[in-house]
């Protein structure tokens, strides 16, 4: 499925979000930017996640120098609720003529229910893995 990343209002990105770890709430995956996301690309590599909290409507927000609320969206038009959310994005660091390398997000705390409606494929894995392991 795919989940879209809005940034104010404005799409910035989306990503599968293909990898989990179910029992923190976890979800991540390869983020695919839109133009709109060269904007807060700088912040991204600078921060790398970090400074982002929940305000009390439910909307994620980033205390970096611009002020912004962040949306994520499923393609069924649910919205996802994590308590933490980042943009991994180290092209900022990278020596002169090194070729780019792949953009990440995550998503932290997404609350149970949420995780169980859309990654109930992590849950199952979770699951035959330590099934498998005898854990």
């Amino acid at each position: 499925m795919k989940y879209n990343i809005y940034a104010d209002g404005e799409l910035i990105g989306w990503s599968e979000l293909e990898g989990g770890d179910p029992p923190m709430g976890v979800a991540f995956g390869d983020f695919h930017p839109e133009p709109s996301y060269e904007k807060l690309r700088q912040i991204f590599q600078k921060y790398h996640g970090s400074g982002v909290h929940e305000t009390p409507d439910g909307q994620l927000e980033m205390e970096w120098p611009v002020a912004t609320v962040v949306r994520i969206v499923a393609e069924d038009g649910g919205q996802l609720h994590p308590i933490g959310f980042g943009i991994t994005d180290l092209n900022g660091d990278l020596p002169p003529g090194h070729a780019p390398i792949d953009l990440h997000v995550a998503l932290e705390g997404i609350p149970s229910e949420e995780y169980k409606k859309y990654f109930s494929g992590h849950w199952d894995a979770y699951e035959a893995f330590y099934r498998k392991s005898g854990g």
